[in-house]
């Protein structure tokens, strides 16, 4: 995937994503997975949120979940912590692990997610911590697991059991 796009033709490809006519917004999606940007994940993740059209929104969550730009990732946490976005967090958690991004540096941020969010998204971020190979701190490990700890005591819900599995991930990370 490119990394930059001529202005032009990113206000052209923007334009189009926000079109009335499906067909339009399809090409532009065609196009932009062709092409690639990061920097037009906030207009895909906007006109994800909105559309009703179930193929626009197939087509955005196939570039989702192919993501190989790093910082894809920035943008995907900020909708993932964005809470007029929550009814689609799963997906943007989804998102993460299916494109193989690096959240290694995310870790804190996907705690606070994971400790107010419904079962599904739980279990995507879950996936996401498993899946980190290297590059978190020792800091950002022990962090994570005191405010786990802290809510599992305080605070019962039906996250419960894949919180604990995050701290058991945590822990062994600790351990290697």
């Amino acid at each position: 995937m490119t990394l930059t796009l001529p202005k032009l033709r990113k206000k052209e490809m923007i334009a189009s994503l926000h079109s009335t006519e499906p067909k339009i917004v399809n090409k532009a999606l065609l196009d932009i997975k062709k092409l690639g940007t990061s920097s037009l994940l906030p207009e895909l993740i906007e006109v994800y949120v909105n559309t009703t059209n179930e193929q626009v929104t197939l087509g955005i969550e196939s570039i989702l979940n192919q993501l190989k730009e790093s910082q894809s990732i920035d943008y995907l946490m900020q909708a993932l912590k964005n809470q007029k976005y929550k009814a689609y967090h799963q997906k943007f958690a989804a998102a993460i692990w299916e494109s193989g991004l690096d959240a290694s540096s995310n870790l804190q941020e996907l705690i606070e997610v994971a400790l107010d969010t419904d079962y599904l998204t739980c279990l995507d971020i879950l996936t996401v911590i498993e899946n980190i190979e290297e590059g978190i701190t020792e800091s950002d490990i022990e962090n994570g697991i005191a405010a786990i700890s802290e809510q599992l005591q305080w605070k019962k819900s039906d996250n419960d059991p894949l919180l604990a599995s995050i701290v058991k991930v945590l822990q062994g990370d600790l351990i290697d």
